[in-house]
């Protein structure tokens, strides 16, 4: 009796002491995924302007007698961009990334500035020909996924973004009264949109390390610094997930 209530403690013993060591292997498992994507998409102008967002042809828009705002829609057209970023999937619902992106600023032909006097218009014409402008940034993004995504089909995301890099401008533009040349000018500017979309995964990898999706990249830009174009970004993404 005495031997088997010995050999009883011990198996009670030798579980405790198993029971660290096995929770700590459950612990190492990561649930941590790294994310690759690029992604291109159109860019649609959103907003109202005092100025272009260019040192150089502000002064045109502080006219004393000229409206103090112009809608986004009669100073750009509608473009495009594209980019890629480098990211991590946190606890199957939070994506931090960082990347680069490129959008095309395109200036319209023509800006009409109207007066405080309905009777008269001041016209900036062939503006499409003389300016080369470029948005260069670095992207910042945290999104968080409804439903888990290493799990779901389908997964749709909201999350918040920001943007930071140069607004590049070039012209051949000179001014009508010396005939000097305009410099070039790469400036400073920021940011900050809401992001959404979803993710549907279209290949998992056997060991289920990794995944590839088509994936919905959406933004609105709702604040930006110095007259900075805002957009309606609208996008689509390869995405591939992967544990190293």
């Amino acid at each position: 009796m005495r031997y088997k209530a010995r050999n009883g403690l011990l198996v009670v013993l030798t579980m405790l002491l198993a029971a660290p060591a096995v929770d700590a292997g459950i612990q190492k498992v990561s649930r941590r995924m790294t994310m690759i994507d690029f992604y291109a998409g159109g860019s649609i102008i959103s907003g109202k302007y005092e100025g272009l967002g260019l040192d150089h042809w502000n002064d045109l828009f502080d006219v004393g007698f000229a409206s103090p705002s112009i809608g986004g829609s009669d100073i750009y057209k509608s473009t495009y961009h594209f980019g890629i970023d480098y990211g991590q999937l946190r606890n199957d619902h939070i994506l931090f990334t960082i990347g680069f992106r490129y959008t095309r600023v395109q200036v319209k032909d023509s800006i009409n500035i109207p007066f405080n006097d309905p009777e008269y218009d001041y016209a900036l014409m062939d503006f499409d020909d003389i300016f080369n402008v470029h948005l260069y940034d670095i992207d910042f993004n945290l999104n968080y996924f409804v439903t888990n995504a290493q799990r779901s089909l389908l997964a749709p995301y909201v999350g918040l973004g920001f943007k930071g890099g140069f607004m590049s401008f070039a012209t051949d533009a000179r001014d009508l009264e010396s005939g000097l040349e305009y410099a070039d000018e790469n400036e400073l500017k920021f940011t900050v949109s809401v992001n959404f979309g979803a993710d549907i995964k279209v290949w998992t990898a056997p060991s289920g390390r990794s995944y590839f999706t088509l994936s919905s990249v959406n933004s609105w830009d709702l604040l930006a610094s110095g007259q900075r174009p805002r957009y309606l970004n609208i996008g689509g993404a390869i995405k591939y997930y992967f544990r190293p």
